[in-house]
């Protein structure tokens, strides 16, 4: 399986905040809590997985010098809780369909091949490092 981590710091500076905080919702994640300073919340889930652990990660509410690192867990924890790839989860957080429905949306399926073939060719290395799993 191929997996893809979001890296690029222009893509990750470019999500509102809003849709994040709007996708954590929507996906059974929970605010549990607001940071002292007030610039960043806790959002929890009970992992889909083992012993249900209590999974946070920390949305920024402003932009701050570590927003793209609190992203980047975001959609990692996203990914890992939903098992999804991190750029369908980045996809949805924009607002956009996942890179799958766009490729195939109204053709046959050409199978995973051909997937991943025009996966490839169509991110370069800016926006995801490829990782075997």
């Amino acid at each position: 399986m191929l997996k893809v981590k979001i890296t690029d710091k222009e893509a990750l500076e470019g999500l509102e905040l809003e849709r994040v905080t709007q996708y954590l919702n929507e996906h059974g994640w929970k605010k549990s809590r607001i940071t002292y300073n007030q610039i960043a919340d806790y959002w929890n889930i009970n992992a889909p997985y083992g012993d249900g652990e209590l999974l946070e990660v920390i949305v920024p509410r402003v932009d701050t010098r570590d927003k793209v690192l609190q992203l980047s867990d975001v959609i990692t924890a996203c990914a890992n809780v939903e098992n999804r790839s991190q750029l369908d989860v980045y996809y949805e957080m924009q607002g956009r369909t996942s890179v799958a429905w766009e490729h195939y949306r109204g053709s046959s399926d050409s199978g995973l091949v051909d997937y991943l073939s025009w996966l490839e060719s169509e991110y370069d290395d800016r926006y995801y490092q490829a990782m075997e799993s």
